[in-house]
């Protein structure tokens, strides 16, 4: 499993600016649009992520478990 942190004031931008989830996929080496974005407010995590061109799931609404996360995305658990 690969760990990476995007410090956002390492990177000069908050959520939800989109900059922070383009860097991120970038330190993971992948496209915005097959990394998958789990928080916990819809502003900033959820319209922040999209806009950078990832999938996005409201943490308590969309998913409950990271079961569910799995499922969600396809990952057989």
């Amino acid at each position: 499993m690969q760990r990476t942190l995007a410090v956002s004031a390492e990177i000069a931008a908050e959520k939800p600016n989109p900059t922070i989830f383009l860097k991120a996929c970038e330190l993971l080496g992948v496209k915005p649009e097959d990394a998958v974005h789990i928080g916990d407010d819809r502003r900033n995590d959820i319209w922040g992520a999209r806009d950078a061109g990832c999938d996005a799931l409201l943490w308590g609404s969309d998913v409950h478990s990271f079961r569910e996360v799995a499922q969600r995305i396809g990952v057989k658990v």
